[in-house]
């Protein structure tokens, strides 16, 4: 995974719009936006803000042993905007729970895949009733 692709993750599994990190770090949408996009490359001081802003450090968005491979990012995506915008878990604690096991680097990448698979597979269920 890119460094934008990590900070697009982690914005988007803590329900944070661009402008809302904007705001909270200080750096323009449009600077962001282009981070997100790897159009541009934040210095080391610009990383560290976004790293605060984000609740995480400037090593979990360096680390290339933390990367998830893109079909993966693709699913996590779906799985966020699912969590998020359906009720199938609705306590916010529980959203909390399962993203953190999705961003977690100690748990295999198969079984991270096989909870979000049955997270989907039950919102299909529940769709069809």
């Amino acid at each position: 995974m890119t460094l934008g692709e990590k900070i697009r993750v982690l914005r988007l599994s803590q329900h944070m719009t661009l402008q809302k990190l904007s705001e909270k770090i200080d750096i323009s949408v449009s600077f962001l936006s282009d981070i997100e996009h790897n159009r541009s490359k934040p210095s080391l001081l610009r990383l560290k803000e976004i790293s605060c802003g984000l609740n995480t450090c400037v090593s979990y968005l360096l680390d290339e042993e933390n990367s998830m491979n893109p079909e993966y990012i693709k699913d996590y995506y779906q799985l966020t905007t699912f969590l998020y915008s359906n009720d199938l878990v609705s306590d916010e604690l529980i959203q909390k729970i399962i993203i953190e096991l999705i961003l977690s680097t100690t748990w295999p990448e198969n079984e991270k895949l096989d909870l979000l698979l049955y997270i989907q597979n039950k919102n299909k269920q529940l769709l069809k009733k």
